[in-house]
């Protein structure tokens, strides 16, 4: 333990040490002032610290009399005070609720009260007043009676779905055959592979068709449509028509952009204005009003360049061997002729044809101008052979 301290050190020293057996040990005492400064909330006026009241609120102290009010307090606690505004609130209820003096109260014509009673064993709540009581009555057991509706079956108290959503007249279903107007009884899929169904049940009714092998769409084909291009053209007996979206607004009759008919002189027509027509024959769009930048071709020049292309007899990749075409390669004839823009692996029809007719046409003006040679030369030789006679009179003459 610690003995007690009986040491002690003289005027201007102060303790700093003390030893186990109570021994001091001085030193004489610094006296190097500390330097002090005011924060926030404070000032200082040489040694002396005061609260500043240009950021600290001074104590409140004032008030005001009997029917004022504090309306402002200044930053060394004064108030300024304002006669008490006692004019009364107006209230009003609101939906839900009644007020009857100064008393507001629920409306139990708008909201229900509470619900306390209840029913004995063996009856239900048949009604609930406003109040919130409530009439019972004896449990009806009687059990009701359901039917089965469209697209269900009902066996005992088992409801399933049967397969067909709709009335007997527009039925979605799986299948293998139809069950609707002409297509009643018909097999699209000769595998016999079911296949979820769409029919129309009118008389002319068509449908959609379609499983893991294949799809069907079928139509009566009595509808028309007025195609507009350069021309105006009716295609009949439509079986199926496709349109974009875009061109679709109520109110009007959008144009088709393919159209599959079985009627008329278009069996395919398209919104480029080509069709093939019922016989068969692929007919494109030539109307000189859909053209533009329209240019002479130097004939001769065209029937040079298709002398030089080189024509062969090949199959496609996709046909068997025995299939056999003739024609230049694609390439080839771009090259020779850069038509149909940057494409190089097809030849448009008609720019085929047009190469075609565009030689013919320097052929057959060859052809001309060899035979009026011909002539020249037919009429020329007449002449010489006249003249060869009458010399051959005359010297005939002469030996005689």
């Amino acid at each position: 333990p610690q003995v007690r301290v009986a040491g002690s050190c003289v005027a201007g020293q102060s303790i700093r040490a003390i030893d186990a057996a109570g021994n001091v040990t001085c030193e004489v005492d610094e006296n190097t002032p500390s330097t002090y400064s005011a924060g926030t909330g404070l000032t200082l006026s040489g040694t002396t610290f005061a609260a500043n009241t240009a950021v600290l609120q001074a104590r409140v102290a004032g008030s005001c009399i009997a029917g004022q009010s504090i309306r402002a307090i200044d930053a060394l606690g004064n108030v300024t005070c304002e006669v008490d505004d006692n004019t009364p609130s107006t209230y009003t209820a609101g939906t839900g609720l009644t007020l009857t003096g100064t008393t507001f109260a629920a409306n139990t014509a708008v909201v229900q009260a509470r619900v306390a009673g209840s029913c004995i064993a063996g009856q239900s709540i048949r009604a609930i007043d406003a109040l919130g009581n409530v009439t019972c009555e004896v449990d009806d057991n009687t059990g009701t009676t359901y039917t089965a509706g469209s697209g269900l079956t009902l066996t005992g108290t088992t409801f399933a779905f049967n397969g067909e959503v709709g009335a007997p007249t527009d039925v979605v279903r799986r299948g293998v055959t139809g069950t609707q107007a002409s297509a009643s009884g018909w097999q699209p899929d000769p595998l016999g592979t079911e296949g979820i169904w769409l029919e129309d049940g009118t008389v002319e009714g068509g449908g959609f068709f379609a499983n893991g092998n294949m799809a069907a769409i079928w139509s009566p084909a009595d509808s028309s449509y007025i195609v507009s291009g350069a021309s105006t053209t009716t295609v009949n007996g439509v079986l199926l028509a496709l349109f974009d979206e875009d061109t679709l607004s109520a109110g009007s009759t959008a144009r088709p952009q393919f159209i599959f008919a079985d009627a008329g002189v278009r069996a395919i027509d398209t919104y480029t204005g080509a069709f093939l027509s019922s016989g068969g024959a692929w007919t494109n769009s030539s109307d000189r009003r859909l053209k533009e930048n329209i240019t002479p071709i130097d004939g001769r020049a065209a029937l040079a360049r298709l002398r030089r292309l080189p024509i062969y007899e090949w199959n496609y990749i996709a046909e068997a061997d025995a299939v056999r075409h003739v024609g230049p390669m694609a390439q080839d004839f771009h090259a020779a002729f850069g038509l149909n823009g940057g494409d190089e692996t097809h030849i448009a029809t008609v720019d085929a044809d047009g190469v075609i007719m565009a030689s013919i046409v320097a052929v057959a003006d060859e052809n001309e101008s060899l035979r009026q040679e011909n002539a020249r030369l037919v009429r020329e030789v007449a002449t010489l052979e006249a003249r060869m006679s009458r010399i051959e009179r005359l010297l005939a003459g002469a030996a005689r």
